[in-house]
């Protein structure tokens, strides 16, 4: 019932005008089964029976009784005190099923997965130094064909690092000199704990600095273990550099060779170089449609063949449907279609539909890779908005209009986008005549010209305790091709100061913003507004001007927040987030106000976020301590889906 007879029927041993065979009818039986075992039936049954169609001619029919599909309804962690369930939900392959995502609503019963995510758990805690970590796993039946996953974990001690030893070539020693020692000292930062990605990265700069010098010099590193201490030797190997003769790619079913082999920053022809080749594996481990990789090699004198072995992800496609809620929007309501692997190109489309109390957002956003740089994606874009701005800025909005993007990815941690976009606005329904509304009332047609950089080292996407953020953003409307021509640029940046790879952290926020218009004066539409979920203690678009209850904006701000956050009292697994800040900032320089002083504004206040599967539950509190008398203030803040 649940799989097509053109699933199954070309991969029997069994075939139509073949003899029967009993050893292939076994095997069939087998792989059958193990079909439906992978989708989560755990309970099917097959039989064979033969029927006779003419003297020497039989019918062959397996008898399926496929029986309740199996699902993961809960995912929990026991023992693990020094990395939290969401980080370590984040990175194992099994995910508990959720009912708000419609096409993956099928089974996520895979006890092959299941095994795979012990050995990727296990990696974790050894790539940190936990050598003596033993990873297990249960099953248990909640309701009828629903199960809770647990990972069982203990985690054992964590190894420092004793001695460490350098057998290199007093040359190599002496060009490595400034790198060896930002190794020491990184370690040293490190309070001398094992930490795979240090060495990692120490081996790939003696790498790089060897190809720069013309050396064929390649390292390794051996690790001698003495009861929770580690001797570490480093040693130096220089041979005839390989020539990559072949790259074969096995496992994909679905995705198209040539999609995979665009990911590849290495070539047949190219010299091998393992540096690049482990980038390479890592970037497509990220991919959404691949679930594993693994690499091996065969040498052949000069040359060396690349053997990737694939487990594909088969569900790229989903359909979600949920609500959110928010201090600035209120309730909102969206749903989207998604496929991270159209045809197997590695193209993506999301077509994305949102409502809110404000506006209604629809938007058609394709991407494509490109062929030739793994570090390339396309993006276009078809958008429509109708905003309802008739309590803030006093009158009501259209937007739509297409665009065109490119994102590159510089390395792991700098990400590059710049692209344009047509976007025609019509602004209608005002509430008066001032000029900061009828400014707006019209149609116009503008080409945007956008650039983002962003730098990220944080260590977690929603909940960081350590690394920072630094992102620039600039926005141009030119003069002569757009009604309304104006500049905005604005500068955020986030660092986090954890406590010993604890639950505590210090975090520092600022932000900062600036507008103007390349015509006559900057419409309220343009300007930055400022209160809310960026300014707690105050109401959504509550800080700066006003003119007869209708907003103004401001065309420069800034904020500045200071915090310390924790994981709550009573929360053993890191699951509740408790922040305490103090924010200070000011938003100022309306084109439509004639004395508009930069007025400090602060607040204290305390958060409380909650991490659901449906996304965070944030909650906070805040007291204004500076302020002006037109400000609109409010303490408590709620949201869904967003989180400090």
């Amino acid at each position: 019932i649940r799989l097509d007879d053109n699933q199954i029927l070309p991969n029997l041993f069994s075939k139509n005008n073949f003899f029967l065979d009993k050893n292939k009818v076994l095997n069939d039986v087998s792989l059958i089964k193990n079909y439906y075992f992978s989708l989560g039936f755990n309970d099917v049954s097959i039989s064979t029976i033969t029927e006779k169609y003419s003297d020497d001619r039989i019918n062959l029919i397996f008898e399926i009784n496929e029986g309740n599909q199996s699902k993961i309804s809960h995912i929990k962690f026991i023992g693990n005190l020094n990395f939290s369930n969401n980080y370590l939900l984040s990175i194992i392959n099994s995910k508990s099923n959720n009912i708000y995502n419609i096409f993956t609503s099928g089974s996520n019963f895979d006890e092959s997965i299941f095994n795979f995510d012990v050995s990727k758990i296990k990696s974790l805690y050894q790539d940190y130094g936990y050598f003596d970590v033993d990873i297990s796993y249960s099953l248990s039946e909640i309701t009828s064909s629903r199960y809770s996953l647990k990972f069982y974990i203990s985690e054992g001690n964590r190894y420092d690092i004793s001695d460490i030893s350098f057998e290199f070539s007093d040359n190599i020693i002496k060009s490595n000199n400034k790198t060896i020692n930002e190794f020491e000292t990184q370690l040293e930062k490190n309070k001398f704990y094992f930490d795979e990605d240090i060495f990692v990265n120490f081996i790939n700069n003696l790498r790089s600095n060897s190809l720069n010098l013309g050396m064929n010099t390649d390292y390794t590193y051996d690790l001698e273990f003495t009861n929770s201490s580690i001797k570490v030797i480093f040693k130096q190997t220089t041979s005839k550099p390989k020539i990559i003769n072949k790259i074969n790619i096995y496992g994909n079913s679905i995705t198209k060779d040539k999609t995979i082999r665009s990911r590849l920053s290495f070539q047949p022809g190219d010299i091998y170089n393992q540096n690049i080749i482990d980038v390479s594996k890592k970037r497509i481990s990220r991919l959404k449609y691949i679930n594993n990789i693994k690499l091996d090699y065969e040498e052949l004198d000069e040359f060396i063949n690349v053997n990737l072995d694939l487990v594909e992800n088969k569900k790229t496609g989903s359909f979600l449907f949920g609500g959110s809620f928010s201090g600035d929007m209120g309730l909102g309501v969206g749903f989207s279609i998604k496929d991270y692997n159209i045809l197997g190109s590695g193209n993506e489309i999301d077509t994305t539909f949102n409502i809110n109390s404000e506006q209604a957002l629809f938007n058609l956003k394709y991407s494509s890779h490109s062929l030739n740089n793994p570090l390339i994606k396309n993006n276009y874009s078809i958008f429509n908005l109708e905003s309802d701005l008739t309590d803030s800025f006093g009158y009501k909005l259209r937007k739509s209009g297409l665009g065109y993007s490119i994102d590159f990815n510089y390395s792991n941690f700098i990400f590059i986008n710049t692209g344009f976009k047509y976007e025609y606005l019509d602004g209608y329904s005002p509430i008066n005549n001032s000029a900061y509304i009828s400014d707006n009332i019209n149609k116009f047609s503008n080409f945007i010209y956008e650039f983002v950089i962003k730098s990220d080292t944080t260590n977690d996407f929603l909940y960081p305790s350590s690394g920072s953020s630094n992102r620039f953003y600039l926005k141009l409307s030119p003069e002569k091709i757009s009604d309304d021509s104006y500049y905005k640029f604005t500068y955020d940046n986030e660092i986090y100061f954890d406590n010993n790879k604890s639950t505590n952290f210090f975090f520092i926020d600022n932000s900062f913003g600036f507008s103007e218009s390349l015509g006559k004066k900057l419409k309220t539409s343009n300007a930055f507004s400022l209160g809310g979920l960026n300014f707690k203690g105050f109401d959504y678009r509550g800080i700066g001007p006003f003119d007869n209850k209708v907003y103004l904006g401001g065309n420069k701000y800034f904020t500045s927040t200071i915090g310390y956050g924790t994981s709550f009292i009573f929360d053993d697994k890191d699951n509740m987030k408790f922040k305490i800040f103090y924010t200070t900032g000011s938003l100022w320089d309306s084109d439509y106000v004639e004395n508009d002083d930069i007025d400090i504004r602060s607040s204290l206040g305390l958060s409380f976020d909650i991490l659901t599967a449906v996304g965070p539950i944030s909650l906070s509190y805040s007291v204004p301590l500076d302020k002006n008398d037109s400000d609109r203030t409010k303490s408590f803040n709620f949201s869904i889906g967003t989180s400090f």
